[in-house]
């Protein structure tokens, strides 16, 4: 039988709490979401803001959003680059009008940028959905696609952010400790990031919950992953044993 290890897909939640350091905050949400165009499975996709901030974190986040400079990747001054392909591109663009369809108000981007007429060039986009049953909540994009919501206290955001088929990365803004502790505990997912961009270390085991994969990745879930255990016993006296048939 094959073993398997399996790191699949995301839809990250990026809760953003009132205590949150905004500024902070504000680069923990666009990194995440439109670092590599939003092509990776850590993508903070799912922006919970609490009600309290949320129109001035939605202003300040628009205006980064729509400053992030999109062009060739092998020029410097690029922050963002292409899509992967054409049938990539044109998949991520049908979610705009999905979103649309469903209640969403787009908020920036989700057209190509006037000046690149050619190659697979979608403006950083976000939406601001309704609740978590739209589409763009539920299933992973893989592009620079921000589906924004709205929450009013912290165990509403919680049960949003494991209200998902997937379970890989979390992410919280917050400096309040009992929040920052419930969460550890409550946030189903394999990684829970607090006050942090996305963290890599081969130290850390990494994977997801549900329907983000099977197994760790790290130096202790490949050890174990490829490693056969094996139970070897040796007798160093005479054991005792039952006699069966000895009269």
């Amino acid at each position: 039988m094959k073993r398997v290890d399996l790191e699949l897909g995301g839809k990250s939640a990026n809760i953003i709490t009132e205590s949150a350091v905004i500024e902070d905050a504000l680069d923990g949400a666009l990194t995440p979401i439109f670092t590599n165009n939003g092509q990776q499975c850590f993508a903070g996709s799912r922006i919970l803001l609490h009600r309290s901030i949320a129109d001035d974190f939605i202003r300040r986040f628009v205006e980064r959003a729509r400053k992030i400079r999109v062009g060739d990747p092998l020029d410097p001054t690029t922050e963002v680059g292409p899509l992967s392909n054409a049938a990539h591109y044109q998949r991520v663009m049908s979610y705009v009008d999905i979103a649309k369809s469903e209640g969403g108000e787009l908020l920036c981007g989700g057209r190509r940028p006037p000046a690149l007429d050619k190659g697979y060039y979608l403006e950083p986009t976000a939406i601001l959905v309704p609740s978590n049953d739209a589409r763009i909540c539920r299933e992973e994009i893989f592009g620079p696609f921000a589906a924004i919501q709205i929450y009013d206290d912290f165990e509403q955001a919680l049960a949003v952010a494991n209200d998902s088929d997937y379970g890989l990365v979390s992410y919280l803004w917050s400096n309040d400790l009992q929040q920052v502790n419930r969460a550890a505990h409550a946030i189903e997912a394999g990684v829970v990031l607090m006050n942090t961009p996305m963290v890599l270390d081969l130290r850390f085991p990494f994977g997801g919950y549900k329907d983000s994969g099977v197994g760790r990745e790290g130096i202790n879930g490949f050890r174990h992953f490829y490693t056969e255990e094996k139970t070897v016993t040796i007798a160093l006296k005479r054991p005792a044993m039952q006699r069966l048939g000895a009269g």
